[in-house]
């Protein structure tokens, strides 16, 4: 009786030290993956990358594009082949470039009525510009160079728009000492206008610009 006791302790025994065993393990391999998590997402991985040079152009994948080169340097072996032939060989089929040019027409006709047309062809035109979700990168880049203040804001408050509408603003190496970045924040305020929240603001927050100077 006493050895059957025994070996059934032991089983339990056993198999609490496996349990223990295996949970302790889990726990130190969730507790390291959240650990690095943490890690990753304080530590920015792309730092180096804005010390590369940007692309000064961007890809414009006009069909048409083979006959503006050719208008421009004339023919020549290089533009022997269209920009929308495939790797086989097989040319594009027409009905691809029809709609390309459909599409981009379009959306350049609906971005020349937002900055020349009435303020309700202009609403119109910029909200059925936001609902445009079948143009391809390069288009949003090549529209997104095109757009003035007002469509850019108009743009930006619309429900549904997609980020790649506006462009990325331009990585400059010059950092501004804090005396001069509070300086040039003022004249920004300044420059917005009157107004007399604005002009409580500055009188609240730059009551002692004159300390720091333009230095």
């Amino acid at each position: 009786m006493r050895i059957m006791l025994s070996v059934y302790y032991f089983k339990i025994l056993k198999y609490s030290a496996i349990f223990l065993s295996t949970t302790s393990a889990s726990l130190l391999l969730f507790e390291t993956y959240r650990t690095r998590k943490k890690l990753n997402s304080l530590l920015r991985t792309n730092v180096l990358e804005c010390e590369r040079k940007r692309a000064d152009y961007i890809f414009i994948n006009d069909p048409n594009l083979k006959e503006h080169l050719i208008e421009i340097y004339g023919e020549g072996d290089e533009f022997s082949q269209e920009p929308g032939l495939k790797k086989n060989g097989f040319e594009m089929p027409s009905f691809t470039k029809w709609w390309k040019n459909i599409k981009n027409n379009y959306a350049l006709r609906l971005m020349h009525l937002a900055h020349t047309g009435t303020k309700f062809d202009r609403i119109r035109a910029i909200r059925l510009l936001s609902n445009m979700t079948y143009l391809q990168d390069w288009d949003y880049r090549y529209l997104a160079q095109q757009c003035d203040a007002l469509t850019a804001v108009g743009l930006a408050r619309s429900q549904i728009c997609d980020f790649r509408w506006f462009l990325d603003p331009p990585f400059r190496h010059r950092t501004l000492e804090p005396r001069r970045l509070i300086h040039e924040l003022r004249l920004l305020l300044i420059a917005l206008g009157p107004h007399p929240c604005m002009q409580s603001f500055l009188n609240k927050m730059f009551h002692d610009f004159h300390e720091f100077g333009d230095s």
